[in-house]
């Protein structure tokens, strides 16, 4: 529903605040902002309860933090209310106001009143009743709300309440008992990655209670080399000041935990003063641990001619130690990243001394690829061989399919054929055997026996929605991709009315609260729900009616897996991809695709991998929105796009994520001459990357570029975005050809 506020100020509440130009979508409410060409904004909101306007502009004022003209709205709709839910909505968002506004005894009073409407939801409302108190410092007070929340034992907030009494009683003085609620939460695995946090908030409660030594222990304890790096690291440091404040060193023990610690979290700068400090309280005391330290900090600097002696050395302290299959793991790697023939010897020997170690597989692999990077395809597909026939792990899956590939690149198309019709006797992932199946049938292209390429090619496009390979051999056989009717497409319908009250509430609590703890309850109502369409098809309506279009997106993965065979036929089935393969953003993707003169289906399959359609999604890596553009990158799309004054938060902006991301695919696609593959290997690993793959392996045959991608990401993020292009191109309109 989109509502102008030009007009809805006009009709209801004269001269209030309209949107301004800089405004961006918050967290708790998804909005978004567009411009008129008459310059008028235009609001749309998806977390609208009720279909009154003057409800939907007080929600859009409460959303762009206009929190006077919300109140004032609210207010002139409490005269019109007339039942207790309505009433319930209404104080629960005056309350939410004043808690923004900071006014916490006004938002206690309402949040109040709330409980009184609708004793159900009472345990959402003293949750906030009791963060509320905790601003106001009442802790006793707090501590008895955060109580009463947690009265509903499968309530979505029940731990996150366990924690606040802990602190609560942390804050009162019950340093015991405050203990005793982390303990318990310690034993949840929910909580395992807060583990660090628990335990340095123990240990500042033992240290409050005298208890030095317990102290210590718990500090100890909470110095993970894995998880937690923020309190990882304020237990170290805390330690150190205990220790520091007795003239104390670490002991031994403490010292090696708290350098693993600090190299695994890329701290190399005080991992080598503790290694430094080590060595000169233990001068005649040589440990393998410590060299080994000192030798993947080198490494991790990419100092690898330094690194190499050391680990060479700490590997002769004790060759039989656990320790030893690792330190002989790092030589092999930077002796690879010096020289790929050293690297083989490395490998190999790891391999062999090591044959149960769990990098094992992967390092033996690793040499049958540098074989077959160096053209040396006989070794490669003889090591291939080796791990295929030890594993059934995706290591050895991808070796069943390298071995053969090894012998069709020496253009021994016959014996690749062999290979792959051996392997493909056994039982094999769908994936997998398809892809076996597909070069098998292009082998025998490459033979001239085109019956039987075309007999296979066949059978594999009989399912052509199963993979990129049935896609691909469907287009192979029918020169276009599959068609469907103008009738079965009128036929799908799906439902944006949402007419299920429990969906209803869970909305309601959704945008009353916090996101997650509505998606709580929708989690429970899927599993509940999985199997009738009608209630999933509603469910799928409110996740898009809150804006989470990754959650509904991965229904729909989920239902393509669970009732649909690879193929579409019936209203049931399109419905389904629909759901998995949907046209968010839809207005900004066309435009912009015009602008730039791009498919829209393959701006939707980039989408669809980089981020489901989530706004605020960020990757590890730092790219962000629903392109996944990375800072820097796009600032020089900005440029280019004559875009000024670019912010970084401007990248979680719909409009402007697809306006870059657009732009960047048309620049890959210029640059390598509106071929599909290399512009959208570039797009996930960088188009100088897809420029040294072309020049290392040729571009002559597009299915071979793509199995040649070194990285397994990008390998399979160029089938996966090529998947879901001739999809879009199948689904949402009449095909043609490709």
């Amino acid at each position: 529903m989109k509502i102008s506020l030009l007009f809805l100020t006009s009709l209801l509440c004269a001269n209030l605040f309209a949107a301004q130009e800089d405004d961006y979508p918050q967290d708790s409410v998804f909005i978004d902002l567009e411009e008129t060409s008459e310059n008028q904004t235009i609001v749309e909101t998806f977390l609208v309860p009720s279909e009154s306007p003057l409800m939907a502009l007080a929600d859009s004022n409460f959303a762009l933090e206009n929190y006077e003209q919300a109140l004032q709205l609210y207010n002139e709709i409490d005269k019109f209310t007339s039942n207790s839910v309505q009433d319930f909505e209404l104080n629960f968002r005056i309350a939410r106001i004043y808690q923004e506004q900071k006014q916490f005894e006004k938002a206690i009073q309402f949040f109040k009143k709330s409980i009184q409407q609708k004793k159900k939801l009472a345990h959402y409302a003293n949750f906030y009743i009791a963060n509320c108190f905790e601003k106001l410092e009442k802790t006793d007070s707090a501590k008895t709300y955060f109580e009463l929340a947690t009265e509903v034992r499968n309530s979505p907030f029940y731990w996150d309440s366990q924690v606040s009494i802990a602190m609560s009683l942390k804050e009162l003085g019950d340093l015991e008992g405050s203990n005793k609620v982390f303990m318990r939460l310690l034993q949840t695995k929910k909580y395992s990655i807060r583990k660090t946090e628990f335990y340095f908030y123990i240990g500042e409660n033992q240290l409050a209670l005298g208890n030095r030594e317990k102290a210590i222990t718990a500090f100890y304890n909470g110095i993970d080399y894995e998880k937690g790096k923020t309190y990882s690291l304020k237990c170290y440091e805390t330690l150190k000041k205990i220790r520091l404040a007795q003239e104390e060193p670490f002991t031994k023990e403490e010292r090696i935990k708290i350098i693993k610690m600090l190299v695994n979290f890329g701290q190399y700068s005080e991992a080598t003063t503790q290694i430094n400090r080590y060595k000169t309280l233990h001068p005649k005391f040589e440990n393998q641990r410590i060299a080994y330290y000192e030798g993947k900090i080198l490494a991790k600097k990419k100092q690898h001619l330094k690194a190499i002696p050391i680990l060479r050395n700490a590997l002769e302290m004790s060759p039989s130690s656990g320790l030893a299959s690792y330190i002989q793991l790092q030589i092999a790697r930077s002796s690879y990243a010096l020289s790929r023939v050293n690297g083989i010897d490395e490998y190999l020997k790891f391999s062999k001394n090591y044959p149960n170690h769990s990098k094992s597989e992967e390092a033996i692999w690793k040499v049958g690829w540098i074989h077959e990077r160096d053209k040396n395809f006989q070794n490669a597909a003889s090591v291939f061989a080796n791990i295929s026939k030890s594993s059934t792990s995706n290591i050895a899956l991808n070796s069943r399919f390298r071995e053969g590939f090894s012998y069709y690149k020496e253009k021994d198309y016959s014996k690749a054929i062999s290979v792959w019709q051996k392997h493909l006797k056994k039982k094999l992932p769908s994936f997998d055997e398809e892809r076996l199946t597909f070069w098998v049938a292009k082998s025998f292209e490459k033979l001239g026996e085109k019956s039987k390429s075309d007999s296979i090619f066949m059978e594999i496009a009989s399912k052509p929605f199963n993979s990129y390979y049935s896609l691909k051999s469907f287009q192979k056989m029918f020169g276009s991709l599959p068609q469907i009717s103008d009738s079965l497409k009128a036929s799908v319908k799906h439902s944006t009315e949402i007419n299920d009250e429990f969906l209803l509430e869970a909305i309601l609590i959704t945008e009353l609260t916090k996101k997650e703890f509505g998606e709580y309850e929708l989690r429970n109502y899927y599993k509940q729900n999985r199997r009738n369409p009608n209630k999933i098809d509603q469910l799928v309506a409110a996740y898009e009616k809150m804006g989470n279009y990754g959650k509904a997106i991965r229904i729909g993965i989920t239902l393509t897996k669970d009732l649909v065979n690879g193929t579409i036929q019936d209203s049931t089935s399109l419905w389904v991809y629909r759901i998995n393969y949907p046209q968010y953003f839809k207005s900004e993707i066309e435009n912009f695709a015009k602008i730039e003169n791009l498919d829209p289906e393959l701006v939707y399959g980039i989408i669809r991998r980089e981020s489901l359609f989530q706004e605020k999604i960020v990757s590890h890596a730092g790219a962000r929105g629903l392109m996944q553009i990375m800072t820097y990158t796009g600032k020089r799309l900005a440029k280019s796009t004559k875009l000024e004054g670019f912010r970084n938060d401007w990248l979680f902006e719909s409009e402007i994520s697809v306006k870059l991301g657009s732009h960047y695919l048309r620049i890959l696609l210029d640059l390598f001459d509106e071929d599909f593959e290399p512009a959208i290997a570039s797009y996930n690993a960088g188009e100088h990357r897809s420029k040294q793959w072309i020049e290392e392996f040729g571009f002559e045959d597009k299915e071979e570029f793509v199995e040649n991608i070194v990285f397994s990401e990008t390998r399979n993020y160029v089938r996966a975005v090529l998947k879901s292009y001739w999809i879009y191109k199948i689904i949402w309109e009449n095909s043609g050809k490709i």
